[in-house]
C-alpha cells in the first residue's frame, strides 16, 4: 500500500493529490514526496522535491503540444543572454500521461516573482532584450518532425471559435453591445488579415510575455510560462508585456 503524499494547499489542491502521486516515481520521487500547490490558473503548479509540476487542464492543448513547446524551452537552454526554465525529462519522456490528464516537470528556478508594488517600469528593458532573443532565435530555428502550436490569428483570436472563448457569449452582453463588438471585431479583423501573416511579421512567439511570468534574481530575468507559445505575431509579444501590470492594493 502506497501511502500518499502529504499536500500543503486548499481543500481542492487535495483532490488531485492521488494523481500527481502517480506521477511522481516517474520523476524518480517516492510517491510520498510532500506537493505544494504554488498556482492554480489554466493550470495547475505544484512544487515537489527539487521539481515544479504543472498539471494541465483538460481538453486544451494535446500531448503533442505539449512536447512541442517543451522541445522549444529545450533548444532554448543554450541561448547566449537568455536564462528559461528548463524542462525535466521522466521516464516515459518530456509528457507524462495519468489517468488522462498531462504532467510535465520543470527544473526549479532561482529567485520570486515581480510582487505588486515593485518598481516595474526598470524591467521592461530587460523585457525586451529577452523578446528579441527570442524572435531572432524562433526566426531562425528548424523545430524537430511533428512540432504542433496553436496559431494566434484574426480567426482563432476573434472568429467565431476561438482558443480563448468567444467574446459573444459574455455574461451580460445585450443586443446593443454585441453590435458595437461585432463591429470592432470585424474592423480589427480586417485589418490584421491586411497585416499579413508573413514571416517577416508573424512566426513562432512566446504569447504570454507579462512581468507577471517572469522571475526575478540577483543576475535579473528569468523567462518562464510557455504554456501559450504558438504561431503569431511578433508584435503579439509587445502587446503582452504592455497588459495591464499587477499594482499595489
Amino acid at each position: 500500500m502506497t501511502t500518499a503524499p502529504k499536500v500543503q494547499g486548499d481543500a481542492g489542491a487535495a483532490m488531485t493529490a492521488d494523481l500527481l502521486s502517480k506521477a511522481l516515481p516517474f520523476y524518480g520521487l517516492p510517491p510520498d514526496t510532500p506537493l505544494t500547490l504554488l498556482n492554480r490558473s489554466e493550470n495547475e503548479t505544484w512544487r515537489a522535491g527539487d521539481l515544479i509540476l504543472r498539471l494541465h487542464r483538460p481538453g486544451y492543448h494535446t500531448g503533442p503540444e505539449i512536447a512541442s513547446e517543451l522541445a522549444w524551452l529545450t533548444a532554448l537552454q543554450d541561448l547566449p543572454g537568455l536564462r528559461a526554465v528548463a524542462p525535466i525529462s521522466g521516464t516515459s519522456g518530456l509528457v507524462t500521461n495519468i489517468d488522462g490528464r498531462f504532467v510535465v516537470a520543470f527544473a526549479r528556478v532561482a529567485g520570486q516573482e515581480l510582487q505588486p508594488g515593485d518598481d516595474l517600469a526598470r524591467w521592461f528593458a530587460p523585457l525586451g532584450e529577452i523578446t528579441a532573443r527570442l524572435h531572432q532565435h524562433s526566426r531562425g530555428w528548424t523545430p524537430p518532425p511533428g512540432f504542433v502550436r496553436k496559431r494566434w490569428d484574426a480567426d482563432t483570436i476573434l472568429g467565431p471559435r476561438p482558443h480563448w472563448g468567444d467574446w459573444r457569449q459574455a455574461q451580460s452582453l445585450d443586443a446593443a453591445g454585441e453590435a458595437l463588438l461585432a463591429r470592432a471585431t470585424a474592423t480589427l479583423a480586417d485589418q490584421l488579415r491586411a497585416y499579413g501573416t508573413g514571416p517577416q511579421v508573424f512566426g513562432l512567439i512566446h504569447a504570454d510575455l507579462r512581468l507577471a511570468n517572469l522571475m526575478v534574481d540577483d543576475q535579473g530575468l528569468i523567462a518562464i510560462d510557455f504554456d501559450d507559445c504558438g504561431f503569431g505575431w511578433w508584435v503579439y509579444d509587445l502587446a503582452s508585456a504592455l497588459w495591464p501590470q499587477p499594482t499595489a492594493r
